[in-house]
């Protein structure tokens, strides 16, 4: 796995996590916001943050290796290389998923 890869696969990773958490805090938030009094305001402002909400995880997630190139990620590193062992990237992936589920469950106020 090369230095590119991890940065592509952590940026994914992070796009997911902000999806779920958006998904569950974000948005019910600004639904409320707008159930509470409807008017032009509320209902601009709903349709603003889902349409930033989308645009964010479309970068996030379809376009990390862009992300990566404009912020030089991968750039000033002595190696290319990762060695990782025996790891394959299904299990990078099943590694990434468990860390964002114990963060969400840390992270929910009981």
């Amino acid at each position: 796995m090369t230095k590119r890869d991890l940065f592509i696969l952590l940026i994914k990773l992070f796009g997911l996590f902000s999806l779920i958490t958006s998904l569950f805090a974000f948005l019910p938030n600004n639904i409320s916001f707008v159930m509470m009094q409807i008017d032009l305001f509320s209902i601009v402002w709903l349709i603003v943050a889902i349409a930033v909400v989308v645009a964010l995880f479309t970068v996030l997630i379809f376009k990390a290796d862009k992300v990566v190139r404009l912020l030089k990620l991968d750039q000033g590193f002595d190696d290319d290389k990762i060695e990782l062992g025996n790891l394959k990237a299904n299990d990078i992936v099943k590694l990434g998923a468990f860390i964002i589920g114990g963060f969400l469950i840390i992270s929910q106020p009981f």
